[in-house]
């Protein structure tokens, strides 16, 4: 009795977890528009604008356009750029 029991439990996770939607991550690789952003910003327009153009919400270019600043900072103040994560 007790190894039905376990069964039906297996079979009922089982069924709720592939009634669940699984949502998948939405990851875009914005440093490879860095040129592009640039440039439309050089020519007055938004975040906003940027973002929906290129399917970006607004605090991605945000924060794209922090890191390129801070980065531009450093370097010109001679600071050496080391790449981040485990050496």
């Amino acid at each position: 009795m007790d190894n039905e029991k376990e069964a039906s439990c297996c079979r009922m996770k089982e069924a709720n977890y592939s009634r669940r939607l699984i949502m998948r991550q939405k990851y875009t690789n914005v440093q490879g528009l860095i040129e592009i952003i640039r440039e439309r910003k050089s020519q007055g327009e938004t975040n906003r604008e940027i973002g929906t153009s290129l399917d970006l919400t607004l605090k991605q270019v945000q924060q794209l356009i922090t890191r390129e600043n801070r980065r531009e900072r450093l370097l010109a103040q001679g600071c050496v750029l080391r790449p981040k994560g485990r050496p």
